[in-house]
Protein backbone atom coordinates (compact mmCIF):
# COMPACT_ATOMS: atom_id res chain seq x y z
CA UNK A 1 0.00 0.00 0.00
CA UNK A 2 1.23 3.60 -0.76
CA UNK A 3 2.19 5.50 1.95
CA UNK A 4 1.79 9.20 0.01
CA UNK A 5 -0.60 10.25 -2.84
CA UNK A 6 1.04 9.46 -6.43
CA UNK A 7 -1.12 10.33 -9.83
CA UNK A 8 -0.31 6.31 -10.14
CA UNK A 9 -0.97 5.47 -6.87
CA UNK A 10 -4.33 7.89 -6.13
CA UNK A 11 -6.44 5.81 -3.77
CA UNK A 12 -5.99 6.61 0.01
CA UNK A 13 -5.49 3.61 2.37
CA UNK A 14 -7.94 3.21 4.97
CA UNK A 15 -6.55 4.94 7.79
CA UNK A 16 -6.24 7.90 5.46
CA UNK A 17 -10.13 7.56 4.33
CA UNK A 18 -10.61 7.03 8.18
CA UNK A 19 -9.22 10.76 8.65
CA UNK A 20 -11.11 12.03 5.86
CA UNK A 21 -14.58 10.79 6.76
CA UNK A 22 -13.66 12.68 10.24
CA UNK A 23 -13.43 16.00 7.60
CA UNK A 24 -16.81 15.67 6.24
CA UNK A 25 -18.53 14.57 9.74
CA UNK A 26 -17.59 18.05 10.60
CA UNK A 27 -17.60 20.29 7.94
CA UNK A 28 -20.44 19.12 5.55
CA UNK A 29 -22.67 16.40 6.90
CA UNK A 30 -25.83 18.30 7.53
CA UNK A 31 -24.22 21.03 6.58
CA UNK A 32 -25.85 21.20 3.81
CA UNK A 33 -25.39 17.81 2.60
CA UNK A 34 -27.66 15.13 3.53
CA UNK A 35 -26.64 12.28 1.57
CA UNK A 36 -25.19 9.84 3.91
CA UNK A 37 -25.79 7.81 6.84
CA UNK A 38 -22.40 8.56 8.11
CA UNK A 39 -22.39 4.71 9.69
CA UNK A 40 -23.02 3.63 6.42
CA UNK A 41 -20.72 6.36 4.40
CA UNK A 42 -17.30 3.97 4.70
CA UNK A 43 -18.91 0.64 3.10
CA UNK A 44 -20.89 3.28 0.89
CA UNK A 45 -17.72 4.89 -0.43
CA UNK A 46 -15.94 1.60 -0.64
CA UNK A 47 -18.62 -0.46 -2.80
CA UNK A 48 -19.66 1.93 -4.88
CA UNK A 49 -18.47 3.33 -8.01
CA UNK A 50 -14.84 4.91 -8.32
CA UNK A 51 -16.38 8.63 -9.40
CA UNK A 52 -18.71 8.55 -5.64
CA UNK A 53 -15.21 7.95 -4.17
CA UNK A 54 -13.54 10.46 -6.07
CA UNK A 55 -16.33 13.48 -5.27
CA UNK A 56 -15.90 12.64 -2.03
CA UNK A 57 -11.93 12.78 -2.31
CA UNK A 58 -12.16 15.92 -4.11
CA UNK A 59 -14.42 17.48 -1.65
CA UNK A 60 -12.56 16.51 1.79
CA UNK A 61 -8.68 16.15 0.53
CA UNK A 62 -8.71 20.26 0.41
CA UNK A 63 -9.10 20.19 4.47
CA UNK A 64 -6.77 17.12 4.90
CA UNK A 65 -3.54 17.39 7.07
CA UNK A 66 -2.61 13.45 6.59
CA UNK A 67 1.17 13.44 5.75
CA UNK A 68 -0.41 11.01 2.77
CA UNK A 69 -1.28 14.08 0.51
CA UNK A 70 1.78 16.16 1.80
CA UNK A 71 2.51 19.05 -0.93
CA UNK A 72 0.15 17.15 -3.06
CA UNK A 73 -3.33 18.02 -1.48
CA UNK A 74 -3.82 20.76 -5.02
CA UNK A 75 -2.79 17.99 -7.34
CA UNK A 76 -4.98 15.26 -5.29
CA UNK A 77 -8.18 17.76 -5.63
CA UNK A 78 -7.53 18.20 -9.62
CA UNK A 79 -7.36 14.93 -10.41
CA UNK A 80 -10.21 13.76 -7.97
CA UNK A 81 -12.24 16.15 -8.97
CA UNK A 82 -11.63 16.30 -12.62
CA UNK A 83 -11.69 12.76 -13.19
CA UNK A 84 -15.13 12.40 -11.57
CA UNK A 85 -17.00 15.50 -13.21
CA UNK A 86 -16.00 14.07 -16.67
CA UNK A 87 -17.81 10.79 -15.70
CA UNK A 88 -20.29 12.56 -13.84
CA UNK A 89 -21.41 15.08 -16.13
CA UNK A 90 -21.30 12.67 -19.20
CA UNK A 91 -24.08 10.27 -16.79
CA UNK A 92 -26.12 12.57 -16.22
CA UNK A 93 -26.09 14.38 -19.46
CA UNK A 94 -27.45 10.85 -20.90
CA UNK A 95 -30.48 10.88 -17.87
CA UNK A 96 -28.96 8.39 -15.63
CA UNK A 97 -30.83 9.12 -12.44
CA UNK A 98 -29.00 6.70 -10.15
CA UNK A 99 -28.43 7.63 -6.73
CA UNK A 100 -24.96 8.06 -6.88
CA UNK A 101 -25.07 9.98 -10.01
CA UNK A 102 -26.62 12.36 -7.95
CA UNK A 103 -24.74 12.18 -4.93
CA UNK A 104 -21.55 12.32 -6.51
CA UNK A 105 -22.51 15.40 -8.11
CA UNK A 106 -23.87 17.20 -4.93
CA UNK A 107 -20.34 16.99 -3.97
CA UNK A 108 -19.12 17.90 -7.08
CA UNK A 109 -20.75 21.55 -6.69
CA UNK A 110 -19.17 21.89 -3.21
CA UNK A 111 -15.85 21.10 -5.02
CA UNK A 112 -16.37 23.78 -7.36
CA UNK A 113 -17.89 26.35 -5.28
CA UNK A 114 -14.49 25.92 -3.28
CA UNK A 115 -12.40 26.15 -5.99
CA UNK A 116 -13.96 29.50 -6.93
CA UNK A 117 -15.84 27.78 -9.94
CA UNK A 118 -19.07 29.41 -9.33
CA UNK A 119 -20.31 29.29 -13.03
CA UNK A 120 -19.50 25.74 -12.96
CA UNK A 121 -21.07 25.08 -9.70
CA UNK A 122 -24.89 26.97 -11.32
CA UNK A 123 -24.83 24.86 -14.29
CA UNK A 124 -24.30 21.94 -11.95
CA UNK A 125 -26.87 22.53 -9.41
CA UNK A 126 -29.00 22.85 -12.51
CA UNK A 127 -28.46 19.67 -13.92
CA UNK A 128 -29.16 18.39 -10.56
CA UNK A 129 -32.14 20.00 -10.55
CA UNK A 130 -33.41 18.84 -13.87
CA UNK A 131 -31.69 15.03 -13.36
CA UNK A 132 -33.99 14.77 -9.66
CA UNK A 133 -37.09 16.22 -11.38
CA UNK A 134 -36.31 13.34 -14.28
CA UNK A 135 -36.03 10.67 -11.13
CA UNK A 136 -38.84 11.95 -9.04
CA UNK A 137 -40.78 11.46 -12.63
CA UNK A 138 -39.90 8.46 -14.65
CA UNK A 139 -38.91 6.04 -11.18
CA UNK A 140 -41.77 3.77 -9.51
CA UNK A 141 -42.02 4.71 -5.54
CA UNK A 142 -39.52 2.71 -3.34
CA UNK A 143 -40.86 0.67 -0.05
CA UNK A 144 -40.74 3.50 2.86
CA UNK A 145 -38.31 2.28 5.36
CA UNK A 146 -36.51 0.71 3.02
CA UNK A 147 -32.51 1.79 2.31
CA UNK A 148 -33.28 2.57 -1.64
CA UNK A 149 -36.24 5.11 -0.18
CA UNK A 150 -34.09 6.52 2.73
CA UNK A 151 -31.12 7.25 0.23
CA UNK A 152 -33.52 8.88 -2.32
CA UNK A 153 -35.06 11.28 -0.11
CA UNK A 154 -31.56 11.96 0.95
CA UNK A 155 -30.45 12.80 -2.36
CA UNK A 156 -34.02 15.36 -3.10
CA UNK A 157 -33.50 17.21 -0.16
CA UNK A 158 -29.55 17.82 -0.42
CA UNK A 159 -30.03 18.90 -4.10
CA UNK A 160 -33.25 21.16 -2.44
CA UNK A 161 -30.75 23.15 -0.25
CA UNK A 162 -27.82 23.49 -2.61
CA UNK A 163 -30.41 25.44 -4.42
CA UNK A 164 -31.95 27.31 -1.63
CA UNK A 165 -28.36 27.83 -0.90
CA UNK A 166 -26.39 29.35 -4.06
CA UNK A 167 -29.70 30.09 -6.46
CA UNK A 168 -32.42 30.56 -3.86
CA UNK A 169 -35.62 31.10 -5.83
CA UNK A 170 -38.75 29.71 -5.74
CA UNK A 171 -39.40 26.07 -6.99
CA UNK A 172 -40.99 25.32 -10.11
CA UNK A 173 -43.99 22.91 -10.73
CA UNK A 174 -42.35 20.11 -11.22
CA UNK A 175 -40.82 19.74 -7.84
CA UNK A 176 -44.12 20.06 -6.39
CA UNK A 177 -46.26 17.70 -8.17
CA UNK A 178 -45.17 14.74 -5.84
CA UNK A 179 -43.01 16.11 -3.09
CA UNK A 180 -41.68 13.74 -0.77
CA UNK A 181 -41.48 12.86 2.77
CA UNK A 182 -38.02 14.19 4.63
CA UNK A 183 -35.20 12.01 5.62
CA UNK A 184 -34.73 10.55 8.92
CA UNK A 185 -34.05 13.18 11.96
CA UNK A 186 -31.62 12.07 14.74
CA UNK A 187 -33.76 11.47 17.99
CA UNK A 188 -34.23 14.84 20.22
CA UNK A 189 -31.94 14.38 23.55
CA UNK A 190 -33.21 13.09 26.82
CA UNK A 191 -34.50 16.67 28.17
CA UNK A 192 -32.96 17.59 31.74
CA UNK A 193 -34.78 17.63 34.66
CA UNK A 194 -36.84 21.10 35.63
CA UNK A 195 -35.00 23.30 37.65
CA UNK A 196 -38.56 23.50 39.84
CA UNK A 197 -42.12 22.47 39.46
CA UNK A 198 -43.67 25.51 37.79
CA UNK A 199 -40.85 26.11 35.31
CA UNK A 200 -42.89 25.01 32.30
CA UNK A 201 -46.36 24.53 33.06
CA UNK A 202 -47.61 21.28 31.52
CA UNK A 203 -50.65 23.12 30.66
CA UNK A 204 -49.15 26.01 28.73
CA UNK A 205 -48.52 24.19 24.98
CA UNK A 206 -49.61 20.99 24.18
CA UNK A 207 -48.27 18.90 21.04
CA UNK A 208 -51.03 16.26 21.24
CA UNK A 209 -52.13 15.85 17.31
CA UNK A 210 -48.77 17.67 15.93
CA UNK A 211 -46.93 15.30 13.77
CA UNK A 212 -43.50 15.65 14.69
CA UNK A 213 -41.42 15.46 11.49
CA UNK A 214 -37.55 15.37 13.06
CA UNK A 215 -35.40 18.02 13.64
CA UNK A 216 -34.12 18.24 9.44
CA UNK A 217 -37.55 18.32 8.33
CA UNK A 218 -38.63 21.72 9.88
CA UNK A 219 -35.08 22.78 9.18
CA UNK A 220 -35.63 21.84 4.79
CA UNK A 221 -38.90 23.58 5.56
CA UNK A 222 -37.45 26.79 6.89
CA UNK A 223 -34.83 26.72 3.95
CA UNK A 224 -37.48 26.81 1.12
CA UNK A 225 -38.69 29.75 3.54
CA UNK A 226 -35.60 31.67 2.40
CA UNK A 227 -35.96 30.83 -0.95
CA UNK A 228 -39.06 32.73 -1.16
CA UNK A 229 -37.36 35.30 0.94
CA UNK A 230 -34.50 35.90 -1.67
CA UNK A 231 -36.64 36.44 -4.88
CA UNK A 232 -38.56 38.81 -2.93
CA UNK A 233 -35.53 40.80 -2.21
CA UNK A 234 -34.91 40.32 -6.06
CA UNK A 235 -38.68 42.18 -6.99
CA UNK A 236 -37.82 44.70 -4.52
CA UNK A 237 -34.49 45.68 -5.94
CA UNK A 238 -35.64 45.70 -9.45
CA UNK A 239 -38.82 47.86 -8.12
CA UNK A 240 -41.21 45.76 -8.99
CA UNK A 241 -42.44 45.05 -4.93
CA UNK A 242 -45.58 45.63 -3.80
CA UNK A 243 -46.50 48.15 -0.82
CA UNK A 244 -45.15 45.83 1.94
CA UNK A 245 -48.18 46.81 4.35
CA UNK A 246 -50.79 46.35 1.85
CA UNK A 247 -53.27 43.41 1.45
CA UNK A 248 -52.19 40.52 -0.38
CA UNK A 249 -48.21 42.57 -0.60
CA UNK A 250 -45.38 39.46 -0.69
CA UNK A 251 -44.60 40.59 2.95
CA UNK A 252 -47.44 39.57 4.28
CA UNK A 253 -47.39 36.85 2.65
CA UNK A 254 -43.76 35.38 3.60
CA UNK A 255 -45.49 36.68 7.44
CA UNK A 256 -47.90 34.04 7.23
CA UNK A 257 -45.35 31.27 6.22
CA UNK A 258 -43.62 32.16 8.81
CA UNK A 259 -46.04 31.96 11.05
CA UNK A 260 -47.77 28.84 9.44
CA UNK A 261 -43.67 26.97 9.71
CA UNK A 262 -44.03 28.12 13.74
CA UNK A 263 -47.27 26.63 14.42
CA UNK A 264 -46.30 23.04 12.61
CA UNK A 265 -43.19 22.87 14.08
CA UNK A 266 -43.53 20.94 17.96
CA UNK A 267 -42.84 22.96 20.85
CA UNK A 268 -41.12 19.87 22.24
CA UNK A 269 -38.00 21.30 19.44
CA UNK A 270 -38.02 25.03 21.16
CA UNK A 271 -35.18 26.37 22.88
CA UNK A 272 -36.70 26.34 26.61
CA UNK A 273 -37.58 22.40 25.91
CA UNK A 274 -34.49 21.40 24.30
CA UNK A 275 -32.48 23.43 26.84
CA UNK A 276 -29.32 23.74 24.31
CA UNK A 277 -27.48 26.50 26.56
CA UNK A 278 -27.50 24.13 29.87
CA UNK A 279 -25.96 21.45 27.81
CA UNK A 280 -22.30 21.07 28.08
CA UNK A 281 -20.04 20.78 24.96
CA UNK A 282 -19.30 16.99 25.46
CA UNK A 283 -23.74 16.25 25.81
CA UNK A 284 -23.86 18.57 22.10
CA UNK A 285 -21.11 16.52 20.49
CA UNK A 286 -22.86 13.46 21.51
CA UNK A 287 -25.67 14.48 19.97
CA UNK A 288 -24.51 16.48 17.54
CA UNK A 289 -27.06 15.04 14.84
CA UNK A 290 -29.94 16.96 16.23
CA UNK A 291 -27.98 20.00 17.09
CA UNK A 292 -26.68 20.86 13.84
CA UNK A 293 -30.09 21.36 12.13
CA UNK A 294 -31.26 22.27 15.44
CA UNK A 295 -29.00 25.38 15.09
CA UNK A 296 -29.46 25.97 11.50
CA UNK A 297 -33.34 25.66 11.56
CA UNK A 298 -32.89 28.51 14.52
CA UNK A 299 -30.36 30.73 12.98
CA UNK A 300 -32.09 30.81 9.52
CA UNK A 301 -35.60 31.41 10.80
CA UNK A 302 -34.21 34.26 12.82
CA UNK A 303 -32.11 35.54 9.45
CA UNK A 304 -35.44 35.86 7.83
CA UNK A 305 -37.37 37.73 10.20
CA UNK A 306 -34.17 40.17 10.45
CA UNK A 307 -33.48 40.31 6.27
CA UNK A 308 -37.69 40.17 5.93
CA UNK A 309 -37.89 43.56 8.35
CA UNK A 310 -34.57 45.25 7.33
CA UNK A 311 -34.26 49.00 8.28
CA UNK A 312 -32.60 49.60 4.61
CA UNK A 313 -35.22 47.42 2.64
CA UNK A 314 -37.98 49.41 4.54
CA UNK A 315 -36.33 52.90 4.61
CA UNK A 316 -34.38 53.09 1.35
CA UNK A 317 -35.60 50.71 -1.14
CA UNK A 318 -39.15 50.44 -0.93
CA UNK A 319 -39.39 54.45 -0.40
CA UNK A 320 -41.34 55.57 -3.32
CA UNK A 321 -42.76 59.40 -2.21
CA UNK A 322 -45.35 59.10 -5.50
CA UNK A 323 -46.99 56.84 -2.76
CA UNK A 324 -47.67 59.16 -0.21
CA UNK A 325 -45.97 58.59 3.60
CA UNK A 326 -44.84 55.09 4.14
CA UNK A 327 -46.71 54.34 7.83
CA UNK A 328 -45.04 54.66 10.89
CA UNK A 329 -46.62 51.94 13.12
CA UNK A 330 -45.45 49.54 10.28
CA UNK A 331 -41.68 51.23 10.22
CA UNK A 332 -41.54 50.74 13.92
CA UNK A 333 -43.25 47.22 13.93
CA UNK A 334 -40.12 46.28 11.24
CA UNK A 335 -37.19 47.80 12.96
CA UNK A 336 -38.79 46.12 16.20
CA UNK A 337 -38.39 42.67 14.42
CA UNK A 338 -35.03 43.53 12.89
CA UNK A 339 -33.27 44.21 15.73
CA UNK A 340 -34.47 41.28 17.77
CA UNK A 341 -34.22 38.60 15.49
CA UNK A 342 -30.45 39.89 14.30
CA UNK A 343 -29.80 39.64 17.96
CA UNK A 344 -30.77 36.28 17.96
CA UNK A 345 -28.64 34.82 15.18
CA UNK A 346 -25.71 36.20 17.06
CA UNK A 347 -26.18 34.70 20.31
CA UNK A 348 -27.17 31.67 18.94
CA UNK A 349 -24.01 31.52 16.89
CA UNK A 350 -21.70 32.47 19.55
CA UNK A 351 -22.73 29.99 21.67
CA UNK A 352 -22.05 27.48 19.20
CA UNK A 353 -18.50 28.65 19.04
CA UNK A 354 -18.49 28.25 23.14
CA UNK A 355 -19.54 25.09 22.89
CA UNK A 356 -17.10 24.22 20.04
CA UNK A 357 -20.23 23.01 17.66
CA UNK A 358 -18.60 24.44 14.48
CA UNK A 359 -21.08 25.85 11.72
CA UNK A 360 -19.55 25.68 8.62
CA UNK A 361 -22.95 26.03 6.65
CA UNK A 362 -22.23 28.08 3.45
CA UNK A 363 -25.88 29.41 4.16
CA UNK A 364 -25.57 30.46 7.54
CA UNK A 365 -22.44 33.05 6.05
CA UNK A 366 -24.76 34.04 3.60
CA UNK A 367 -27.16 35.20 5.82
CA UNK A 368 -24.67 36.38 8.73
CA UNK A 369 -23.04 38.44 6.10
CA UNK A 370 -26.60 40.45 5.41
CA UNK A 371 -27.97 40.31 8.98
CA UNK A 372 -24.58 42.12 9.73
CA UNK A 373 -25.77 45.43 8.14
CA UNK A 374 -28.05 45.47 10.89
CA UNK A 375 -25.90 46.08 13.83
CA UNK A 376 -23.71 48.24 11.15
CA UNK A 377 -26.39 50.69 10.91
CA UNK A 378 -26.50 51.13 14.40
CA UNK A 379 -22.79 51.12 15.85
CA UNK A 380 -22.65 55.21 14.65
CA UNK A 381 -25.87 55.48 17.54
CA UNK A 382 -26.06 58.15 20.22
CA UNK A 383 -26.26 56.38 23.52
CA UNK A 384 -22.84 54.55 23.70
CA UNK A 385 -24.26 51.25 24.87
CA UNK A 386 -26.33 50.42 21.60
CA UNK A 387 -22.93 51.86 19.97
CA UNK A 388 -20.79 49.23 21.49
CA UNK A 389 -22.81 46.42 21.74
CA UNK A 390 -23.64 47.05 17.51
CA UNK A 391 -19.87 47.47 16.74
CA UNK A 392 -19.03 44.24 19.17
CA UNK A 393 -21.31 42.53 17.02
CA UNK A 394 -20.47 43.41 13.88
CA UNK A 395 -16.54 42.42 14.90
CA UNK A 396 -17.76 39.57 15.77
CA UNK A 397 -19.73 38.46 12.20
CA UNK A 398 -16.47 39.89 10.36
CA UNK A 399 -14.59 37.15 12.41
CA UNK A 400 -17.13 34.36 11.81
CA UNK A 401 -17.06 35.20 8.03
CA UNK A 402 -13.44 35.09 7.62
CA UNK A 403 -13.24 31.93 9.78
CA UNK A 404 -15.64 30.34 7.60
CA UNK A 405 -14.10 31.76 4.50
CA UNK A 406 -11.48 29.13 5.06
CA UNK A 407 -13.94 26.56 4.44
CA UNK A 408 -15.82 28.34 1.72
CA UNK A 409 -13.36 31.15 0.02
CA UNK A 410 -16.22 32.52 -1.38
CA UNK A 411 -17.54 33.88 1.65
CA UNK A 412 -14.87 36.39 1.76
CA UNK A 413 -16.05 38.05 -1.09
CA UNK A 414 -18.81 39.01 1.40
CA UNK A 415 -16.36 39.98 4.23
CA UNK A 416 -14.42 41.82 1.62
CA UNK A 417 -18.08 43.93 1.20
CA UNK A 418 -18.86 44.13 5.26
CA UNK A 419 -15.27 46.02 4.99
CA UNK A 420 -15.94 48.16 1.80
CA UNK A 421 -19.34 49.43 4.01
CA UNK A 422 -16.74 50.24 6.88
CA UNK A 423 -14.81 52.18 4.63
CA UNK A 424 -17.28 54.29 3.32
CA UNK A 425 -18.57 55.64 6.46
CA UNK A 426 -15.49 56.44 7.62
CA UNK A 427 -14.58 58.38 4.56
CA UNK A 428 -18.07 59.92 5.35
CA UNK A 429 -18.15 61.29 8.68
CA UNK A 430 -21.90 60.53 10.16
CA UNK A 431 -23.87 63.94 10.81
CA UNK A 432 -25.13 65.08 14.20
CA UNK A 433 -28.16 67.53 14.29
CA UNK A 434 -31.50 67.59 16.70
CA UNK A 435 -33.18 64.80 14.66
CA UNK A 436 -30.04 62.17 15.42
CA UNK A 437 -27.03 60.71 13.22
CA UNK A 438 -27.08 60.47 9.48
CA UNK A 439 -25.00 57.75 7.83
CA UNK A 440 -24.00 57.80 3.92
CA UNK A 441 -23.74 54.41 2.11
CA UNK A 442 -23.60 52.89 -1.01
CA UNK A 443 -27.12 51.15 -2.03
CA UNK A 444 -25.31 48.74 -4.33
CA UNK A 445 -22.80 47.53 -1.39
CA UNK A 446 -25.96 46.32 0.61
CA UNK A 447 -27.48 44.62 -2.88
CA UNK A 448 -24.23 43.14 -3.21
CA UNK A 449 -25.33 40.93 -0.15
CA UNK A 450 -28.65 40.70 -0.22
CA UNK A 451 -29.12 39.70 -4.23
CA UNK A 452 -25.46 38.57 -5.02
CA UNK A 453 -24.55 38.47 -8.86
CA UNK A 454 -22.76 34.89 -9.75
CA UNK A 455 -19.32 37.15 -9.72
CA UNK A 456 -19.62 38.36 -6.27
CA UNK A 457 -18.77 34.71 -5.13
CA UNK A 458 -15.29 35.13 -6.23
CA UNK A 459 -13.16 36.92 -3.58
CA UNK A 460 -11.27 40.41 -4.78
CA UNK A 461 -13.97 40.57 -7.96
CA UNK A 462 -15.81 43.79 -8.44
CA UNK A 463 -13.52 46.00 -6.33
CA UNK A 464 -12.82 49.48 -6.11
CA UNK A 465 -13.69 51.39 -8.89
CA UNK A 466 -16.72 48.97 -10.46
CA UNK A 467 -20.33 49.76 -10.93
CA UNK A 468 -20.56 48.73 -6.96
CA UNK A 469 -19.48 52.47 -5.97
CA UNK A 470 -20.99 54.02 -8.85
CA UNK A 471 -24.55 55.06 -7.64
CA UNK A 472 -25.35 58.00 -5.61
CA UNK A 473 -24.88 57.69 -1.98
CA UNK A 474 -27.87 57.42 0.14
CA UNK A 475 -28.51 59.10 3.53
CA UNK A 476 -30.15 56.78 6.33
CA UNK A 477 -31.31 58.38 10.01
CA UNK A 478 -31.11 56.27 12.84
CA UNK A 479 -34.14 58.39 13.60
CA UNK A 480 -37.63 58.16 12.38
CA UNK A 481 -40.80 57.64 14.53
CA UNK A 482 -40.26 60.60 18.15
CA UNK A 483 -38.37 59.56 21.05
CA UNK A 484 -39.39 58.52 23.91
CA UNK A 485 -35.90 59.54 25.19
CA UNK A 486 -36.28 62.42 28.00
CA UNK A 487 -39.72 60.87 28.96
CA UNK A 488 -38.29 57.48 29.75
CA UNK A 489 -35.22 59.58 31.31
CA UNK A 490 -37.46 61.63 33.86
CA UNK A 491 -39.53 58.07 34.42
CA UNK A 492 -36.23 56.20 35.34
CA UNK A 493 -35.47 59.07 37.61
CA UNK A 494 -38.48 58.76 39.58
CA UNK A 495 -39.71 55.02 39.57
CA UNK A 496 -38.54 51.61 39.25
CA UNK A 497 -40.55 50.89 36.42
CA UNK A 498 -41.38 52.53 32.90
CA UNK A 499 -44.66 51.76 32.06
CA UNK A 500 -45.00 52.80 28.16
CA UNK A 501 -48.83 53.26 27.98
CA UNK A 502 -48.37 56.24 30.05
CA UNK A 503 -47.19 58.44 27.65
CA UNK A 504 -49.31 61.07 26.19
CA UNK A 505 -50.23 59.83 22.49
CA UNK A 506 -49.46 63.94 21.01
CA UNK A 507 -45.65 63.41 21.84
CA UNK A 508 -45.40 60.13 19.37
CA UNK A 509 -44.07 61.88 16.59
CA UNK A 510 -40.39 59.99 15.94
CA UNK A 511 -38.92 57.28 17.57
CA UNK A 512 -35.38 56.76 17.98
CA UNK A 513 -34.06 53.87 16.61
CA UNK A 514 -30.82 54.05 19.30
CA UNK A 515 -33.96 53.70 22.10
CA UNK A 516 -35.44 50.61 20.42
CA UNK A 517 -32.13 48.77 20.35
CA UNK A 518 -31.42 48.97 23.57
CA UNK A 519 -34.96 47.42 24.95
CA UNK A 520 -34.26 44.40 22.68
CA UNK A 521 -31.16 42.93 24.65
CA UNK A 522 -32.71 39.17 24.59
CA UNK A 523 -31.41 36.69 26.26
CA UNK A 524 -30.69 32.96 25.27
CA UNK A 525 -33.68 30.92 27.24
CA UNK A 526 -36.14 33.77 26.68
CA UNK A 527 -37.84 31.74 24.19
Amino acid sequence: MATSFSISSPNPPSEVLDHLLAIYRIKFHLQPLQLFKLNDLKDDLKTSSQFLLYSFLALTVRHSTHDFYKDQKAAAVDLYANSAHQIVISLASQGVTRIDVIRALCMLVLVDVAACKPGRAWMSIGTLSRLEALRQLSQPASVEGSKDHEASLRCHWTVFLLEQTFMPQERNAVHDMDEPTYPASASRPPPLPPVSDSEYPPDLFSDDGVEDLGITAYYIAVSGIWGHLSSYMHQIRIGKADIAWSPGSMHYTLCAHLYEYESTTPHSHLLRNVHFTKRSAAEIMEAREYWVPWVLQQVTSHAITAILNHPFIHLVAMRDGSRGLQSRAFLQQTVDLALHHSAWVFKFLKFCEEQELRIHDPLVGHLVAIVATIPWLFQRAIDSKVALKAKSDLEWCKGFLERLSVTWPHIARKLEILQALDSIQEDNAAELNAKGIFIRFHPPLFWALVDPKISHMVPGSDSRGSNLFQDATIRVSTHYIQPLVEVQAEQSQNSESYDPFSLDIGTLEHINLDDIFANWTPHLDEM
